[in-house]
Protein backbone atom coordinates (compact mmCIF):
# COMPACT_ATOMS: atom_id res chain seq x y z
CA UNK A 1 0.00 0.00 0.00
CA UNK A 2 1.39 3.40 -0.95
CA UNK A 3 0.95 6.51 1.19
CA UNK A 4 0.29 9.94 -0.32
CA UNK A 5 1.24 8.68 -3.75
CA UNK A 6 4.93 9.11 -2.93
CA UNK A 7 5.76 5.47 -3.42
CA UNK A 8 6.74 5.03 0.25
CA UNK A 9 5.36 1.91 1.91
CA UNK A 10 3.65 2.14 5.31
CA UNK A 11 6.40 0.26 7.09
CA UNK A 12 8.97 2.81 5.97
CA UNK A 13 6.84 5.65 7.35
CA UNK A 14 6.70 3.80 10.66
CA UNK A 15 10.43 3.19 10.73
CA UNK A 16 11.48 6.63 9.56
CA UNK A 17 9.09 8.89 11.46
CA UNK A 18 7.11 7.23 14.23
CA UNK A 19 9.79 5.18 15.99
CA UNK A 20 12.30 8.09 16.25
CA UNK A 21 9.44 10.34 17.39
CA UNK A 22 8.57 7.84 20.13
CA UNK A 23 12.21 7.73 21.25
CA UNK A 24 12.32 11.53 21.35
CA UNK A 25 9.16 11.78 23.45
CA UNK A 26 10.37 9.13 25.90
CA UNK A 27 13.72 10.94 26.05
CA UNK A 28 11.91 14.14 27.06
CA UNK A 29 10.24 12.32 29.94
CA UNK A 30 13.59 10.88 31.01
CA UNK A 31 15.24 14.33 30.80
CA UNK A 32 12.44 15.76 32.92
CA UNK A 33 13.08 13.13 35.62
CA UNK A 34 16.82 13.86 35.59
CA UNK A 35 16.18 17.60 35.89
CA UNK A 36 13.94 17.01 38.89
CA UNK A 37 16.73 14.89 40.41
CA UNK A 38 19.23 17.73 39.92
CA UNK A 39 16.84 20.14 41.62
CA UNK A 40 16.36 17.76 44.54
CA UNK A 41 20.14 17.64 44.93
CA UNK A 42 20.11 21.43 45.31
CA UNK A 43 21.40 22.43 41.85
CA UNK A 44 19.75 24.35 38.99
CA UNK A 45 16.76 25.50 41.04
CA UNK A 46 16.33 28.78 39.16
CA UNK A 47 17.01 27.88 35.54
CA UNK A 48 16.99 24.49 33.89
CA UNK A 49 17.72 25.59 30.32
CA UNK A 50 21.23 24.14 30.25
CA UNK A 51 19.97 20.78 31.48
CA UNK A 52 17.24 20.71 28.81
CA UNK A 53 19.84 21.43 26.10
CA UNK A 54 22.00 18.58 27.39
CA UNK A 55 19.01 16.26 27.64
CA UNK A 56 17.70 17.00 24.14
CA UNK A 57 20.89 17.33 22.10
CA UNK A 58 23.23 14.93 23.90
CA UNK A 59 20.82 12.28 25.25
CA UNK A 60 19.14 11.67 28.58
CA UNK A 61 21.92 9.19 29.38
CA UNK A 62 24.53 11.98 29.31
CA UNK A 63 22.23 14.14 31.42
CA UNK A 64 21.86 11.29 33.90
CA UNK A 65 25.64 10.92 34.17
CA UNK A 66 25.95 14.67 34.75
CA UNK A 67 23.28 14.66 37.47
CA UNK A 68 24.76 11.58 39.14
CA UNK A 69 28.09 13.39 39.40
CA UNK A 70 26.64 16.45 41.13
CA UNK A 71 27.34 16.70 44.85
CA UNK A 72 24.37 16.69 47.19
CA UNK A 73 23.85 20.26 48.36
CA UNK A 74 20.43 19.60 49.85
CA UNK A 75 21.91 17.62 52.76
CA UNK A 76 24.23 20.50 53.76
CA UNK A 77 21.34 22.95 54.06
CA UNK A 78 19.42 20.72 56.47
CA UNK A 79 19.10 21.76 60.12
CA UNK A 80 21.98 20.64 62.30
CA UNK A 81 21.73 19.92 66.03
CA UNK A 82 22.62 22.73 68.41
CA UNK A 83 26.20 22.93 69.61
CA UNK A 84 27.66 24.58 72.69
CA UNK A 85 27.10 24.31 76.43
CA UNK A 86 23.30 23.97 76.11
CA UNK A 87 23.56 21.07 73.68
CA UNK A 88 23.05 17.62 75.08
CA UNK A 89 25.94 15.22 74.49
CA UNK A 90 25.34 12.39 72.10
CA UNK A 91 24.69 9.02 73.71
CA UNK A 92 27.55 6.57 73.23
CA UNK A 93 26.87 3.72 70.87
CA UNK A 94 26.49 0.32 72.48
CA UNK A 95 29.38 -2.04 71.98
CA UNK A 96 28.94 -4.34 69.05
CA UNK A 97 30.03 -7.99 69.25
CA UNK A 98 32.29 -7.26 66.30
CA UNK A 99 34.20 -4.64 68.31
CA UNK A 100 35.03 -7.03 71.18
CA UNK A 101 38.38 -8.82 71.24
CA UNK A 102 38.27 -12.43 70.12
CA UNK A 103 38.06 -15.07 72.83
CA UNK A 104 40.95 -17.52 73.14
CA UNK A 105 40.21 -21.00 71.81
CA UNK A 106 40.36 -22.69 75.26
CA UNK A 107 38.36 -20.06 77.15
CA UNK A 108 34.96 -21.07 78.54
CA UNK A 109 31.99 -19.57 76.78
CA UNK A 110 30.07 -16.99 78.77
Amino acid sequence: MRILGLGIPELTILQVFLIPLAFFVVGLFAANLMIKSAQEKGHHRDSTGLLWVIGIFCTPIVLGLYVAGLPDRAATTAATPATGPSATPAAPRPASPRNEPPTPPNAPLA
